[in-house]
């Protein structure tokens, strides 16, 4: 069972009454959200996920670096099949050239939204992330990728 803003809700049926959420251009048959986890949120996971109502997945945390310099690993982490939609990518890194490298190459695997971890409080991700040292340098990043 789910509690959204208006009362418990389960299942796929009684999620849809929870009611709709627009990210940009996409719109959510629910408020059901399945967030980035690590060794967690693999594709058949996120298929279980969208059986219980999910209206939106995302895949495990992803190394924007990792991903730029093309390490196996990562694309098996952008697992994304034609049914896996609207699915989002996480990215995580400490520089901005990077971070706009590796967002056309989450895109181009098939993700649907790109989420930017500003830090976090696993050590190694938050290291990895930054972990938000310096907000400003996030403008670095800017007219590099939308």
């Amino acid at each position: 069972m789910v509690v959204g803003p208006r009362g418990a809700v389960g299942g796929r049926d009684g999620a849809r009454g929870v009611g709709r959420v627009r990210i940009g251009g996409i719109e959510l048959e629910n408020q059901l959200v399945l967030a980035p986890m690590s060794g967690v949120t693999d594709l058949p996971f996120r298929r279980l996920a969208r059986e219980a109502g999910c209206a939106l997945a995302f895949t495990e945390m992803v190394c924007a670096r990792a991903l730029v310099l093309k390490n196996p690993h990562s694309a098996e982490i952008l697992a994304i099949d034609a049914a896996d939609h609207p699915v989002g990518a996480q990215l995580f890194g400490a520089d901005p050239a990077v971070m706009a490298a590796a967002v056309p190459l989450a895109e181009a695997a098939g993700a649907d939204i790109i989420d930017v971890n500003m830090g976090c409080p696993v050590r190694k991700v938050g290291a990895a992330a930054g972990d938000g040292e310096d907000p400003r340098r996030l403008g670095s990043g800017r007219g590099q990728r939308r």
